[in-house]
């Protein structure tokens, strides 16, 4: 449910029609207005540096793969969604998973 909520949030915030460049940077003003200290990097990387959802993606680790499910279905690419940690900081990052020829610039 609590996925199901945030992806129908999202598609109001985000029309599938929007390029993608576009909609990552709704995407993460977004995530960032919810807390995730997101930013869009190099036009096709979304990194967050906060997430008031650890408690949940720590108690079920699956729920990794639901949000990033959650990306794609928002972003209409597929994306990767991959965490770096170091000591008590860590970073998630949403990558666009695409060939190269079709990033956005």
């Amino acid at each position: 449910l609590h996925f199901q909520e945030r992806i129908e949030k999202y598609r109001a915030a985000i029309p599938a029609s929007l390029p993608i460049p576009e909609k990552m940077e709704r995407l993460a003003a977004l995530r960032d207005s919810e807390g995730c200290m997101a930013t869009l990097e190099a036009g096709y990387r979304i990194v967050e540096r906060h997430s008031p959802w650890a408690a949940l993606h720590k108690a079920f680790p699956e729920s990794d793969a639901l949000e990033e499910a959650l990306f794609r279905q928002i972003l209409g690419v597929p994306v990767r969604r991959k965490i770096q940690i170091l000591g008590d900081q860590y970073e998630i990052r949403h990558e666009l998973h695409t060939p190269l020829a079709q990033r956005p610039a």
